[in-house]
């Protein structure tokens, strides 16, 4: 873990007076406390110049950021730091929370209402509270949701503010929050996030700024990293561990499973685990699966009856489409293979195909809501079964199909075009998730899409009746 060195050892924290307050207005309102490392950010960002100096009292940063790896409880800190923000001034405060979506923002506002809402010498304080219309104290003060664009923040001007997912922020809109406190004594802007990618503009400023930090050169931003000490995987879980435990403090102070975190970046393509876990930065495009892993799933087992799930995929000029499918068998491992890969085929030649394969039995069809549409639209008026991939099932399929290869839950009959494809395809991250593309040597991956895909249905699918094939 890196961070800003305090002024003195034994610094004081503006914090410390509502410490107490906020520790058991915690406990009441969740049923723990906030762990020791969560109480040394609070107390660090809220470090006040000593006696002597003259800002003497005042806060000595302006600007806060944590960057930590996932699921160690950095919105709690950061509904924390709200609560905070309010209390210290609950005549003249104006808070606000910004984060990418406003439903992650509303998650930190959420918390630090419910926590509020929990104790009633807390609750006391503050006007009628409500999920939408934000939280108001009795002598005027507020926190309030607003959307993460600098137009909606421009001229605001604010107390305090607090951030989520900052490698998903742009930089204007951490400026606008900035520039909106205005300069004035005792105001603070925090943000928290796990590592980001090349295209984190604002995530690469901050760690910049925090670099400088550490090294005494720039006061008033305070910063802590914990990051795992390279950006790899270890083969090993002993020095996965270490890693896991370098990027994460709740794992270092007991309160996550190590052994449980492990298995879960296991089940992740390398970046991801990378990027979320270890908490070190990735390219934005960065590959998918070895081909090692994939093969580790081939199998001679026959292709359980039942009526399987068939995606279909086709390549962007039209010159190949593939025909994958999977099928979920009772104890929960997922079968898939290629059925056809015709080349060069019509938009006519594809309904014939499906025409044939759904008199054999089929539970459903599989195509992309955008680059064939009009096939699953012919079947559909054909009274064929057709479910449509949306943006949403992009990502969530991509992950899934990683996770099952990963914990070997898929078997698979060593399909040529698979093994071809599967070690050149990337991955495109938005923000938390990612997406499939074309790897560095823009090979089709129709075949991988259409497998992915049929996987990520026969998954969820609940009509695996008798197979007539």
């Amino acid at each position: 873990m890196r961070s800003t060195p305090p002024l003195s050892p034994e610094f004081t924290a503006d914090i410390d007076a509502y410490l107490p307050v906020i520790q058991r207005a915690w406990k009441s309102g969740t049923g723990y406390s906030l762990a020791q490392w969560q109480v040394d950010i609070l107390r660090g960002a809220t470090e006040q110049y000593p006696e002597g100096h003259k800002r003497a009292g005042q806060l000595r940063h302006r600007q806060a950021f944590l960057s930590v790896g996932r699921q160690a409880g950095k919105s709690e800190l950061t509904a924390a730091f709200g609560l905070y923000l309010l209390l210290r001034d609950l005549r003249g405060a104006y808070v606000v929370g910004v984060a990418r979506s406003r439903e992650q923002a509303a998650l930190i506002y959420d918390r630090t209402l419910s926590v509020i809402q929990s104790n009633p010498a807390l609750a006391s304080r503050f006007k009628k509270l409500t999920e939408t219309r934000g939280i108001r104290a009795v002598a005027g003060g507020r926190y309030e949701l607003k959307a993460s664009s600098s137009a909606s923040l421009q001229g605001i001007p604010v107390s305090g503010a607090v951030c989520d997912e900052l490698h998903l922020l742009k930089p204007e809109v951490w400026d606008a929050l900035v520039a909106g406190t205005g300069g004035r004594r005792n105001t603070l802007v925090f943000g928290a996030t796990t590592a980001g990618d090349d295209e984190s503009e604002l995530l690469q400023r901050l760690y910049v700024n925090a670099e400088k930090s550490f090294a005494g050169e720039l006061d008033r931003f305070y910063a802590v990293i914990y990051d795992a000490p390279e950006a790899r995987v270890p083969d090993d879980d002993e020095t996965l561990a270490q890693y896991i435990t370098a990027a994460n403090p709740a794992v270092q102070g007991g309160y996550k499973d190590v052994e449980a975190v492990m298995s879960d970046v296991r089940g992740l393509p390398k970046s991801e685990a990378i990027r979320y876990y270890l908490n070190r930065f990735i390219s934005g495009n960065s590959g998918w699966m070895d081909l090692g892993m994939w093969t580790q799933c081939a199998s001679t087992e026959a292709f359980p009856k039942g009526r399987p799930v068939i995606s279909i995929d086709r390549t962007n000029d039209w010159s190949a489409a593939t025909f994958a499918a999977a099928i979920k068998r009772e104890d929960g491992t997922l079968f898939t293979e290629l059925v056809a890969w015709p080349r060069n085929p019509t938009i006519d030649q594809l309904e014939r195909l499906c025409i044939a394969l759904y008199a054999k039995g089929v539970a459903t069809f599989v195509v992309d809501s955008f680059n064939l549409r009009e096939l699953g639209l012919r079947l559909k008026g054909r009274g064929m079964p057709v479910r449509f991939i949306n943006v949403g099932d992009v990502y969530s399929g991509a992950s899934l199909f990683y996770s099952k290869v990963a914990h070997k839950e898929i078997r698979h009959g060593g399909d040529l075009l698979l093994t071809m494809q599967i070690p050149r395809t990337a991955t495109k991250a938005r923000g938390d998730d990612y997406r499939l593309i074309k790897g560095p040597t823009l090979m089709d991956i129709d075949s991988v899409i259409a497998t992915v895909n049929a996987v990520y249905v026969a998954e969820n699918n609940v009509d695996m009746g008798l197979q007539l094939f």
